[in-house]
């Protein structure tokens, strides 16, 4: 059993609008921080607000397209958790977030600006109506001049962009990554630390149909749930954080906190990671005695990666080898999971609108019901 959130046109309003905030705002903190260390050579004006906008136009542009199939492909990730449990999301989701930051967003978006651009222009010809009835060699016309002018300001950044990231800008990146992933690598661990409490509370609050299935917490004790993860997440990064020192990130130097001195007697977390292990086995032992075994065969791979964060960990704590090289791959796998997931969501997802207000719980047996929108009929023949 699964939740099914349904989604009104305020949601496919909204997504676009959080979307634009959200990579304008890290183009700005990206190029701040890279023009720090390395000042770019161009105007204030056009760092931090032409440069930001016109980089991050084409994802707005992506998500604004495709913002009703988007939200439906989250609703189809909930609702199968295929290969990633829903509970297990946010460090998937995380883990995602640090890859297309360092890795995809600063390099395919200046290319990608100027591809929007004629996105744009055959949109703008294609939904005109005086335009589209004329002949097609006029619609050519008209859509490449306005490509042209769409994407003279895209193709100008994107050369300078380029010029100086040969130089500068690869490097920088790196650089971050290299003296930061440790500490990205722990807050990774913190959240699996935190959902496999979670998944224990989840499962103690649950109780079984009249089919002697598992049904998890309700919605309300689930946000309290999701509550108690985020206290439990930062608790362990305040009291476990081995980089307690000043480190250094996007270009600001900062200090994190070490009240009671635990940091450097627990800094590895090695016990909260036993028992994280711990509370993972038990869980889905559990599941398979309450009869949920077919669930589990279709979500062990994320689970598996999840736990492997702890493995890893714990077997470094006891010399057997080092997680140097397992614990990038386990950040980069994770990620990956998480976007063949979404990807295989995406394309399965209806390009209309889930409407509704309430959410609705909702058992789904085959992907097909999703895309099915015609109700059963029956035909009785009279005598």
């Amino acid at each position: 059993m699964s939740f099914l959130y349904s989604h009104t046109k305020r949601s496919s309003i909204l997504l676009p609008i959080l979307v634009a905030i959200g990579m304008i705002a890290y183009f700005i903190a990206l190029i701040y921080a890279l023009n720090f260390y390395f000042p770019l050579p161009t105007s204030s004006a056009i760092r931090y607000a032409v440069m930001p906008v016109a980089f991050a136009f084409p994802w707005i542009l992506f998500v604004y397209i495709f913002r009703e199939r988007t939200i439906n492909a989250s609703d189809i990730m909930n609702r199968k958790g295929n290969l990633i449990p829903l509970r297990w999301r946010m460090l998937y989701g995380f883990n995602t977030l640090i890859i297309l930051a360092f890795f995809i967003f600063p390099f395919i978006s200046p290319p990608l600006a100027i591809f929007a651009a004629l996105v744009l222009a055959y949109r703008i010809v294609h939904y005109s109506e005086k335009i589209w009835e004329k002949t097609q060699g006029t619609r050519l016309g008209y859509t490449l001049i306005l490509f042209l002018l769409l994407a003279a300001i895209p193709i100008y950044l994107t050369i300078i962009w380029f010029q100086y990231f040969i130089t500068y800008v690869a490097f920088f990146i790196l650089m971050v990554w290299i003296t930061n992933f440790d500490l990205m690598y722990f807050t990774s661990l913190c959240i699996v630390n935190a959902l496999s409490v979670g998944a224990l509370l989840a499962l103690s609050y649950g109780t079984l149909d009249e089919r002697g299935k598992l049904q998890y917490a309700d919605s309300k004790k689930m946000w309290l749930i999701y509550f108690a993860q985020l206290i439990l997440i930062s608790a362990q990064w305040i009291l476990f954080n081995p980089f307690y020192q000043f480190y250094s990130i996007w270009g600001f130097t900062l200090a994190t906190p070490d009240p009671i001195g635990f940091a450097g007697t627990l800094g590895n977390i090695t016990y909260i990671n036993y028992l994280s292990l711990a509370i993972i086995g038990i869980v889905y032992i559990v599941k398979f005695a309450v009869g949920m075994g077919g669930e589990l065969k279709l979500s062990i791979i994320g689970v598996l990666f999840a736990a492997a964060f702890l493995i890893v960990e714990i077997l470094s704590s006891l010399f057997i080898f080092p997680g140097t090289i397992l614990r990038p791959a386990l950040i980069i796998g994770s990620s990956l999971l998480f976007v063949i997931a979404f990807t295989i969501s995406f394309f399965a997802a209806p390009d209309e609108l889930i409407e509704g207000d309430e959410p609705i719980t909702e058992e789904i047996d085959s992907l097909e019901e999703l895309t099915t929108d015609e109700p059963e009929t029956t035909t009785e023949e009279e005598e």
